[in-house]
């Protein structure tokens, strides 16, 4: 699985943020199901949540982003979703056993 970043959800609009260890805000730990889609060539990503915060969440898909993508995520959970734009900031490789 690929550490794709943090998704700003404040307002309309999303910004993938802080390249720092320590957030901006604190986070609570939300699974959800996402479909990410890179604006520039409309590729489209499942993956999920790990963790949200007042500026953003770190979600988990099988391909890293390069730095500066900018994207559209939706949230769905429980019935619902929520659409935001944003841009990838920060992307590691992470292997899953």
């Amino acid at each position: 699985m690929t550490d794709i970043g943090n998704v700003n959800l404040g307002g309309n609009t999303a910004t993938i943020f802080s390249k720092s260890r320590r957030p901006r805000a604190r986070r609570y730990p939300f699974v959800a199901s996402i479909e990410l889609t890179n604006l520039e060539t409309e590729t489209h990503l499942g993956g999920q949540t790990r963790d949200l915060s007042l500026f953003g969440c770190s979600i988990d898909t099988q391909k890293t982003l390069p730095t500066g993508t900018r994207v559209r995520i939706k949230i769905t959970h429980a019935g619902g979703s929520f659409i935001a734009l944003g841009r990838v900031v920060y992307a590691r490789y992470t292997r899953h056993l």
